[in-house]
């Protein structure tokens, strides 16, 4: 699995120069909105090795080679997670920098982000591999509208009964629940369009 992780790497060398130099800008940019959205592009780059994949036909050849399904589909979620711990470190030590220049204080929640980031792999990544990359990305794309939507219309009326602790231990238990169900699905869904 480790050479499929290093050919992903080299398939996003370009992609990887501009996410380092859009990370670093935004990971700068006084507050956390920026930030947030650097670490969730970083979980979207397999999005990207994917659809480098089906345009080399690269599945047909890997179906020849001596890698298990569980290896061609795992790949692609650790590319995913290796990119969002990048993502998250950088963010971390450049927003702890600009709070020591300015002397202000981090006002970015990591940990939520990532677990949202984690959660965003979970359900992007099974899309993908169900349908093309070009139908994963619309299918994605119109499920992260209606739940944006309906975070936005209820989160008003929305009482918080957990506290800070439960709510972060919900919130983890939910991002591996939904990753360890994310591919054992994405498995499925891969050995049916390659065989």
């Amino acid at each position: 699995m480790k050479g499929l992780f290093i050919k992903d790497v080299y398939t996003l060398t370009k992609q990887l120069k501009l996410f380092l130099v859009l990370l670093l800008v935004f990971a700068l940019w006084p507050g956390g909105g920026m930030v947030t959205f650097a670490v969730i592009y970083a979980g979207l780059l397999p999005m990207t090795a994917m659809a480098y994949d089906e345009q080399s036909k690269w599945n047909q050849l890997a179906a020849m080679m001596p890698y298990t399904t569980f290896q061609l589909v795992f790949s692609k979620y650790v590319l995913g997670y290796f990119f969002l711990l990048i993502a998250c470190v950088i963010t971390t030590v450049s927003q702890g920098v600009v709070a020591l220049l300015t002397g202000g204080s981090i006002e970015f929640g990591i940990g939520v982000t990532l677990l949202a980031a984690l959660i965003l792999v979970a359900v992007s990544l099974p899309l993908l591999f169900r349908f093309s990359v070009e139908k994963g990305r619309l299918a994605f794309l119109l499920l992260t509208v209606i739940v944006a939507v309906g975070i936005q219309m209820t989160a008003d009326q929305t009482v918080w009964i957990l506290d800070r602790f439960s709510f972060y231990g919900a919130l983890v238990v939910l991002a591996v629940l939904l990753n360890v169900g994310s591919v054992l699905l994405s498995c499925r869904f891969y050995r049916r369009r390659v065989w």
